[in-house]
Order: C-alpha cells, then structure tokens, then sequence
C-alpha cells in the first residue's frame, strides 16, 4: 500500500496517510493516560494500613477521591 493513497473513512470520507498517523498518536496518547490513571487506582487499591496512625481505607478513599476529581476536571475540558 502506497501511504500516498487515500483510505475510505467510516463515513464515505477520505482518511490520507497523515490523518491516520495523528489519529494513531492521539490513540496511543489516550492509551498512555488512561494507563496511568490505571495504576493509580491499583495503587490506591493496594494501600497498607499502619494502625493507629494511618489507615488503609482512609489513604484509600482519598486517593481515589483525587482521581475522581482529576477525571471530572479532563472530562469539563473535554479532553477526556
């Protein structure tokens, strides 16, 4: 295939090479955010308790509670 030649878009548009390349990037730019909200969520998942000074629930909540307003705050944007 010739990356010169136009693909037919879902629509009945044309896709040239340069527009896949950015929509590629934008997926993979996507993919990189949503896997490090991934590992926050796990690492909130995974919090250890040191009673009765810390606990793992609490440190939990809260950290999942900053992710929650992290997401809220792309989603306005509209960048999610």
């Amino acid at each position: 295939m010739n990356p010169a030649d136009p693909q037919l878009k879902g629509s009945g548009q044309i896709l040239t090479y340069k527009e896949k390349k950015d929509q590629k990037e934008q997926e993979r730019a996507q993919l990189e955010v949503l896997e490090e909200y991934a590992a926050m969520v796990e690492g909130a998942l995974n919090v250890e308790s040191t009673a009765p000074f810390g606990y793992g629930g609490l440190a939990m909540h809260e950290a999942l509670s900053h992710i929650q307003m992290s997401l809220e705050t792309l989603e306005k944007r509209g960048e999610l």
